[in-house]
């Protein structure tokens, strides 16, 4: 079991929660290139990563094998004399693990040890002197700075008597400007320990910093098991044999009160992975990337092993099977708790944790894939990024993902820096399976297609606006007819009304009213839209206003509309007469855009997305072209027709060469050839 578990206040959850939308409930797979026989190349990676090859990986539990683990770990004499209610408490901790699958994993990189309070150090560091907020863990301050938390408590018991949980929620409230150090109550260092305290949105975000994400959960076993079947970590020990036994415990340095801690990583060898991964197990539950708490093997195949539980002795004692949860991650690995529940230490254990809670037990453990870009991408998608503009079922194509990318390592090999440029297209343009070309651009006109998500840590000279991730979106030249209808009524009752102004010399005159009365029934039958007055809501959905219309030549001069920006109560003019992509931010604003050229997007067969990044001049600064092609399916049925969009932008920052080499994105196809689109599904 997960121990001294704190949830974050409810008044917090907008630091910390992923913004609703389809993008929400994309559990991406990490598709990485296949790597060659020699290994991954891993020039210019910060040198913490080890690899995993890629491989099948087996994963679940039957019926036997986890009433033997329980019966094992409840007594490892005599398993068969085992309690029967500790047994059953057992399982039904673990039950969610019956069933059998073979999953495929990619290579991919995977941290030699779980993320340490000083790395984690780096990225607070970084953000603060950037004035961007984070929350430091809570130990950090509650210990590390117990002069600081001392001279608070009559402030924490004034803001909440007589709660013992006062100085958490003080510190969930105000954990970003807080001080810290890296030690424990005794001012011992804790440098070198596992990262506790840190919830699944601070994960993602720092992870994406990086260019990193979490491992999935079929990543995680693979590297924990291999290419075996084994229940446990030193299941392939000849001497040990794959069971729980005592000597256990001491061998990870679980058995005496005092080994029962944190401990630095890496002390414990017993406990590495068959890939040369530190502390697998006994350490701290390790985050994986997913959200989702289903059947570890599928639903018919847990349903299969759960008719076999059900028909044991001791299985049938656990009466009901888990509780699924769709918004919640998963964790693995056990922690240096589980010595009073050794179920917790084999490999296909796992926990479900919320994703605001930060547990003392409960670290991370960095992932990355071979494709530059793509982990940015993927754990930025799953920060605090904005889908309000998505429609359903509308996420981002990860299988897609472009990139380029480079990093700054210090002398320890971990990284200093980051810097990327990642793109992927979104998986549909509209949900219905009529959608046609045309008529998608004449809606873009009114409102515009959602491309794709767009992660750059250099700021963008053109557009002018700062890093940050990015939903695109595309629109086509022209004025809607509901605004042009609009323009006209409203143009005409503009003027008329400073003509009769102009008359009365300066005060308005009475409205009057003398249409036949046929004429006013018709008018009242009519939409709201043709009513006198009405244009009113339409143009100022438009971000237009009466102003707008009072000169005389207004129409003709009315080329642009206006869109909410990224700076409050700023409005950002969109030209009418050109074709546009348009950047909203992660707070769901307008940030800029850039024109798209005269050429509309060609419908066509799918196209592989291709990245190039050249050097460029804009203006009297020196910086780097984007230049960015994709295809989109046209509708969520099928993707054998999409859209193929063009986009270019500049970045300020020296484009790669031999001097300033990055990692690029592999060679695609030529144009037309078609490539990598079996699964569009945003996954």
């Amino acid at each position: 079991m997960l121990s001294h578990p704190c949830r974050v206040a409810p008044a917090l959850l907008a630091l910390s929660t992923l913004a609703p939308g389809a993008l929400a409930q994309a559990a991406a797979k990490p598709a990485a290139t296949p790597a060659p026989a020699a290994g991954p190349d891993l020039t210019g990676l910060p040198t913490f990563l080890q690899p995993v090859p890629g491989g099948r990986v087996k994963m679940g539990m039957t019926a036997d094998k986890l009433i033997e683990a329980a019966c094992q770990t409840v007594n490892p004499a005599r398993p068969a004399n085992a309690a029967p209610e500790k047994v059953a408490r057992a399982l039904k901790n673990t039950c969610s693990e019956l069933g059998s699958i073979e999953v495929p994993v990619e290579t991919f990189l995977l941290g030699k040890w779980t993320v340490t309070n000083e790395e984690y150090e780096v990225f607070v560091k970084h953000m603060r002197a950037n004035k961007i907020p984070v929350r430091v863990p809570y130990h950090w301050w509650r210990y590390g700075c117990k002069e600081d938390y001392e001279a608070r408590l009559p402030a924490i018991a004034q803001q909440f008597p007589k709660d013992p949980m006062g100085a958490l929620y003080y510190w969930e409230q105000n954990g970003t400007t807080l001080p810290y150090k890296l030690v424990d109550e005794y001012g011992k260092s804790i440098a070198k320990l596992p990262l506790t305290y840190i919830n699944y949105r601070e994960a993602m975000r720092f992870a994406g910093w990086l260019g990193m994400r979490l491992p999935t959960e079929a990543e995680w076993t693979r590297a924990a098991r291999g290419d075996g079947s084994n229940v446990w970590l030193w299941g392939t020990n000849k001497d040990l044999g794959d069971r729980w036994q005592e000597k256990i415990l001491n061998l990870l340095k679980l058995e005496g009160m005092r080994d029962k801690t944190l401990k630095p990583v890496g002390e414990v060898q017993f406990a590495n992975g068959p890939y040369g991964h530190f502390d697998m197990v006994g350490q701290v539950w390790e985050l994986t990337a997913e959200l989702g708490f289903g059947p570890l093997a599928g639903t018919k195949s847990f349903a299969d092993e759960w008719k076999k539980l059900a028909a044991d002795k001791l299985g049938a004692l656990v009466q009901n099977p888990p509780l699924w949860k769709a918004e919640v991650a998963i964790a693995k690995g056990g922690s240096y708790l589980s010595s009073g529940n050794p179920i917790e230490l084999h490999i296909d254990a796992r926990v479900a944790v919320q994703t605001i809670d930060v547990v003392q037990s409960l670290g991370v453990r960095l992932a990355k894939s071979m494709r530059p870009g793509y982990d940015a991408l993927y754990s930025l998608s799953r920060g605090v990024y904005n889908t309000a503009v998505y429609e359903t079922d509308q996420t981002v194509a990860l299988t897609e993902q472009i990139g380029a990318e480079k990093y700054e390592l210090g002398a320890d090999g971990f990284p200093t820096n980051y810097h990327t440029v990642s793109f992927a297209p979104t998986n549909f343009l509209a949900p219905e399976k009529s959608a046609a070309g045309d008529k998608l651009l004449e809606r873009s006109q009114q409102t515009p297609l959602v491309v794709g998500m767009l992660a750059l840590t250099e700021k963008a000279l053109n557009p002018d606006m700062p890093a940050g991730q990015y939903t695109v979106l595309y629109r086509q030249h022209g004025v809607p007819k509901e605004l042009t209808d609009a323009l006209k009524a409203g143009h005409k009752e503009v003027q008329a009304a400073l003509k009769a102004k102009e008359r009365s010399g300066g005060a308005e005159e009475p409205k009057k009213d003398d249409k036949p009365a046929d004429d006013k029934k018709k008018d009242d039958d009519k939409q709201d839209k043709n009513k006198k007055g009405a244009w009113r809501d339409v143009i100022a959905k438009f971000g237009l206003t009466e102003a707008d219309l009072e000169p005389k030549d207004a129409l003709d001069k009315l080329n642009f509309i206006r869109l909410k920006g990224a700076v409050k109560d700023n409005l950002i003019v969109v030209p009418t007469d050109t074709n546009c992509f348009l950047f909203f931010d992660s707070e769901g604003r307008m940030a800029g855009l850039v024109p798209a050229g005269t050429n509309k997007p060609a419908v066509g067969n799918p196209l592989a997305s291709a990245l190039a990044l050249t050097a460029h001049k804009h203006g009297d600064k020196d910086g780097t072209k984007v230049e960015l092609q994709f295809s989109v399916p046209l509708n969520n049925q099928s993707d054998k027709r999409q859209m193929v969009f063009k986009l270019e932008l500049t970045i300020d920052c020296a484009p790669p060469s031999a001097t300033n080499p990055w990692r690029m994105s592999p060679a695609v196809p030529a144009a037309g050839a078609g490539a990598g689109n079996e699964n569009r599904k945003g996954k």
